[in-house]
């Protein structure tokens, strides 16, 4: 029998030495690829590292959140973005403000020199600072702000988003009178209504208002901020308000209510006797006419008469405001002062009681005068000494 080859095995041998050798020319030629790379292209390439991450701090309002609005006062916002050794790209920084009434965004640039409003710039290499006037940040209520800033990579970064409020503010309005209640008929009233100087409100309006709500003039605020009502009223009540409308950044207000009471004019009472020289005892008859400044009548209003203090008689006015008394003169020589009182004015005059003398003789030559003093005595037992004159003269 044939003894068989072994050439099989021989081949097998030599194609695991092929594969060993492939390997190793795979592996020399991955090592001259590196070996170039480093002597070379190394030079030329740089490995990039993420940046220095900037970090926002003292996120500052002034005035701070919440205010209240004024057409006289500014709104500023600064920012500190470190770090300072790498700064961030000063034209990359922007404001960004969102109006919550308006539902509006609106982001602000680099200024192109520093210290201009409505745009954003830089006092120091990390503070940067943004400016509205009250005319463009002109709007009450909760707004939105976001600082931005792109680092050395070209990233964006930003703050949170931060709510500034800015209430409404509150007019001050005052309502004066020339008067104090209660006033006689006749006499004018000047209403003056002040304090509507909302300066730039449009949308506000205010109003001096005359009983039951009836609009006597009516203006938007101005720098005089002054309302005025001149008017002569009939006997009664009389109101008087000012007050102002809402708008975008005031609240409505109100004077308070003022009420006026118009009386008649003041009374005037008349006083009168039938004589004011009399004897003891007389009957006498007094008078007048009870009446306001403007001529009319008062009826029915009470009067007491008074002789030196003493009621002797009263009543009420009739329909032509007259009142009269009859009563009896003092029984005692003399001055007495008699008054007559109603519930609003009084008046007085005097009555004499003394004896009465007879004519005065004309001339003086032909006269003669017997003058002796006596004690008398009056009718209510006082006595009294009295000057006695007899004169006689020829018919």
């Amino acid at each position: 029998m044939q003894r068989l080859k072994r050439f099989p095995q021989t081949v097998s041998k030599c194609n695991l030495s092929k594969k060993a050798m492939s390997k190793i020319a795979v592996y020399l030629l991955l090592f001259s690829f590196f070996i170039i790379y480093t002597t070379y292209f190394s030079q030329f390439v740089q490995f990039i590292f993420a940046a220095t991450p900037i970090v926002f701090s003292q996120n500052e309002s002034t005035p701070v959140s919440p205010t209240t609005y004024s057409y006289q006062q500014n709104k500023s916002f600064s920012l500190l973005i470190t770090p300072t050794d790498t700064p961030v790209d000063q034209s990359g920084v922007i404001f960004q403000l969102g109006r919550n009434i308006t539902s509006s965004y609106t982001n602000f640039t680099r200024c192109s020199n520093g210290g201009q409003l409505a745009c954003t710039w830089n006092d120091s290499v990390g503070v940067f600072r943004i400016s509205f006037t009250a005319e463009m940040f002109d709007r009450a209520g909760v707004s939105n702000f976001t600082w931005f800033a792109n680092d050395s990579t070209n990233v964006w970064n930003s703050t949170q988003t931060v709510q500034y409020t800015l209430n409404k503010a509150a007019p001050s309005l005052s309502l004066g009178l020339n008067v104090t209640s209660p006033i006689p008929y006749g006499i004018g009233i000047r209403a003056t209504g002040s304090g509507c100087t909302m300066q730039g409100a449009t949308d506000v309006t205010c109003t001096l208002y005359r009983g039951n709500s009836t609009t006597t003039n009516s203006s938007a605020p101005t720098t005089a901020g002054t309302l005025i009502d001149e008017l002569k009223p009939n006997v009664g009540t009389i109101s008087y308000n000012f007050s102002s409308t809402s708008g975008v950044n005031w609240t409505s207000a109100s004077a308070s209510n003022t009420t006026l009471i118009i009386n008649q004019s003041q009374g005037i009472v008349t006083i009168g006797l039938n004589s004011s020289k009399v004897w003891w005892n007389d009957s006498v008859f007094a008078s007048g006419i009870l009446q306001y400044t403007n001529g009319t009548a008062i009826s029915g209003d009470s009067y007491t008469f008074y002789m030196n203090g003493i009621s002797q008689c009263g009543g009420s006015t009739n329909s032509s405001g007259g009142w009269s008394c009859t009563f009896r003169a003092p029984i005692e020589i003399g001055s007495f002062v008699a008054t007559v009182s109603t519930s609003s004015t009084s008046n007085s005059t005097t009555l004499y009681v003394r004896p009465k003398y007879g004519p005065t003789p004309s001339g003086t030559s032909d006269r003669t005068v017997y003058e002796n003093p006596f004690f008398i005595q009056d009718m209510n037992g006082k006595l009294k000494m009295v000057m006695v004159r007899i004169t006689t003269w020829k018919r």
